[in-house]
């Protein structure tokens, strides 16, 4: 099992909340999560002396009580991210605190349980692991499971957009006529958010149900299709 993948920093004992410049953003809609296996998520992490990898000095008391005023600050309003890369003892907090899509048995069990119990952009109750004291927030992921297939002529395209339609296996048809590397393995590509592709493939790419695929989309030289997995 991973751990969260943080080396922790000394930020001092208590921080003055004063001193804590942010923005304050307009409510934002909660709505329920669409997986129970993949989550986005970002976290403000504060740690004790004690805790692992934590080289702060300050007491389990007062990370609590820390934690538990970044928590009204944010409830109020404030920015999470903000709050997270001026305060989150965890190396990402220089992305707000971001940690990116993670699957279930990548994270710990506490803060695991957390996350996937939470609806997007919810925020959780304070969550205590062997790191010290996190909050949580879900945050909303619309992605994609993809097979890709590059062609470099129009007799190749041709020949997989006739095959696809009589609904040939596309990782087959990859690992025949695909020039990219990965048509070895069958095109497959894993997940892809919109801001992973390329522009001129997104709309195509989100529009697809699964099971279907694109019409080769011409780029420069070459013609991509794309198939939706997941």
């Amino acid at each position: 099992m991973l751990s969260i993948g943080m080396w922790m920093i000394w930020l001092g004992c208590t921080q003055n909340l004063e001193d804590t410049k942010t923005t304050t953003n307009p409510p934002v809609e909660i709505f329920p999560a669409t997986s129970q296996t993949r989550a986005k998520a970002r976290h403000l992490l504060i740690g004790y002396e004690g805790a692992w990898r934590s080289s702060s000095r300050r007491s389990k008391e007062d990370a609590l009580r820390q934690i538990q005023l970044y928590q009204v600050q944010i409830t109020s309003g404030m920015d999470f991210a903000s709050i997270a890369q001026q305060h989150s003892e965890d190396p990402q907090k220089k992305d707000g605190g971001g940690l990116g899509v993670v699957e279930r048995g990548q994270m710990l069990p506490e803060f695991e349980t957390a996350l996937f119990n939470l609806q997007c952009n919810e925020i959780s109750e304070v969550v205590e692991t062997g790191f010290g004291y996190h909050l949580i927030q879900r945050l909303p992921l619309e992605e994609r499971q993809l097979i890709h297939i590059s062609v470099d002529s129009e007799e190749k395209r041709n020949i997989v957009a006739g095959e696809l339609l009589n609904n040939s296996d596309p990782r087959m048809l990859a690992k025949s006529y695909s020039i990219s590397p990965h048509g070895t393995r069958g095109g497959e590509l894993g997940w892809f958010e919109r801001t992973d592709l390329d522009a001129i493939f997104v709309k195509p790419v989100f529009d697809l149900q699964l099971g279907e695929c694109t019409e080769g989309i011409k780029r420069e030289n070459q013609w991509h299709f794309f198939c939706r997995q997941g």
